[in-house]
């Protein structure tokens, strides 16, 4: 679910490409959030303040609706060195990293 929104978003892939879109079921509408990295895992998750994060290996991104653009969050060092999936780890682990926004 996107939060603060009637909609929750899926990865499709159209042909090479991976897309991040979000279906609205009140409207019946899809529409394009943007690209996601082509040798991601395609694992994203929302924070409560509406940012979109993707892990892509031992790394984790970021993506904000406001400024469209994609960021690298800075991981723990201990955790970067130590968790081939960080994504997936912080996820179930619920750390609470922060990045700028």
């Amino acid at each position: 679910r996107i939060p603060r929104q009637n909609a929750f978003s899926f990865v499709q892939q159209v042909g090479d490409k991976w897309v991040i879109r979000a279906y609205d079921p009140t409207r019946n509408q899809v529409s394009e959030l943007t690209e996601s990295y082509p040798d991601s895992e395609h694992y994203n998750a929302w924070t409560n303040s509406g940012t979109l994060l993707e892990s892509r290996g031992n790394e984790l991104w970021s993506f904000s609706l406001k400024t469209k653009q994609w960021q690298l969050v800075q991981l723990p060092k201990n955790l970067q060195e130590n968790c081939p999936r960080a994504g997936r780890v912080i996820s179930d682990l619920g750390y609470n990293i922060k990045w700028q926004e």
